[in-house]
């Protein structure tokens, strides 16, 4: 299954954390996101390339997966799907948006922890 947010849920993504003080650290856009993941993988600093939007974005991958385990059913498709559209089709948007603002505390705290706040 390929994955990518759709332009929807990944402007949710980036509401939530600018709400928590995070504007500074937060792509432009997701391909600017996905520039700076890429950085940071190839050897790049955590300062010079952390985006919360899209860290918050790979932490819901990450459970959605998590969950498959579990025995939710994806089915496998050519087209990328986004994994909140997803996680909306198997729960409700109320658990959705709950979910999200957990993770992104989680987020922030992490933010805090290695003094990226502006």
């Amino acid at each position: 299954m390929s994955i990518q947010m759709c332009e929807k849920h990944w402007n949710k993504c980036v509401r939530t954390m600018k709400k928590r003080g995070f504007s500074h650290l937060i792509s432009e856009d997701r391909e600017q996101a996905v520039k700076r993941l890429q950085a940071d993988i190839n050897g790049g600093t955590m300062t010079r390339n952390y985006d919360p939007a899209l860290h918050l974005m790979w932490n819901i991958c990450h459970n959605l997966l998590d969950k498959t385990k579990e025995g939710v059913e994806i089915k496998q498709s050519d087209k990328p799907k986004c994994p909140l559209c997803l996680m909306e089709s198997m729960t409700d948007e109320v658990i959705t948006h709950y979910y999200m603002n957990n993770i992104a505390d989680d987020i922030s705290k992490q933010v805090i922890k290695h003094n990226l706040q502006g």
